[in-house]
């Protein structure tokens, strides 16, 4: 994390993340990954946490981007630490302005790895999302954070041959919603959410069940 003393980051906190040379290993992959963040960087909404540049330590070949910092606890902590399940209206509300942000990406910007690890809850109940777009840019990233087989990932994320669109997002927030209105990390075998909480609608089924079906 540093401070920026340049337009237009000035006054502004910003989080630093570091790439191993190794992840943008040849010339082609790097300049696949610059122009990809470009896109990235241009995105902005109040839901979406900004990136704002990349580049290369010319000694130690380590690629980098700087993100805006959010220091709020991410949605996994929350669960993790007792905040256990929203209202029906809350869990609605939530998951309906994260998709307002993740459609100003429009078809060709996706975010493939939504889960409660990269939405992050400020006091006033407003999620922030970050990683938008960073998968495509930079689809060599490890760590838990990028690893697209856990139960938020839609299944054509696991096959190389599959055909990945914004279907996929769709999926993730699917079962954003699912956890948020029941407590539970969605499995193989998806009840309605109605059947399991007292008070949700049963539209709401409907709802979730269409994220959550395979292609």
């Amino acid at each position: 994390m540093s401070e920026s003393n340049s337009t237009p980051w000035r006054r502004t906190r910003l989080a630093l993340a570091l790439v191993a040379a190794c992840s943008v290993c040849a010339v082609a992959q790097a300049r696949e990954f610059f122009l990809a963040f470009d896109q990235v960087k241009a995105l902005r909404h109040p839901v979406l946490i900004a990136y704002y540049e990349a580049g290369q330590d010319p000694q130690r070949g380590f690629y980098y981007y700087t993100s805006e910092f959010e220091p709020s606890p991410t949605l996994d902590e929350l669960l993790r630490h007792g905040k256990a399940r929203w209202s029906p209206a809350e869990a609605v509300r939530f998951v309906r302005e994260m998709a307002g942000g993740l459609a100003q990406g429009k078809p060709q910007i996706l975010h493939l790895n939504l889960s409660p690890r990269t939405i992050r809850l400020r006091r006033d109940g407003y999620p922030r999302v970050e990683g938008m777009g960073l998968v495509q840019a930079l689809p060599q990233m490890l760590g838990p954070n990028h690893e697209r087989t856990g139960p938020y990932h839609a299944p054509e994320l696991r096959d190389p041959l599959g055909t990945v669109d914004q279907r996929a997002d769709v999926f993730s927030l699917g079962g954003i919603l699912y956890t948020l209105l029941t407590g539970e990390v969605p499995g193989r075998r998806i009840s309605p959410p109605s059947y399991l909480e007292e008070g949700i609608p049963a539209r709401l089924d409907d709802v979730v069940l269409r994220c959550l079906s395979p292609l």
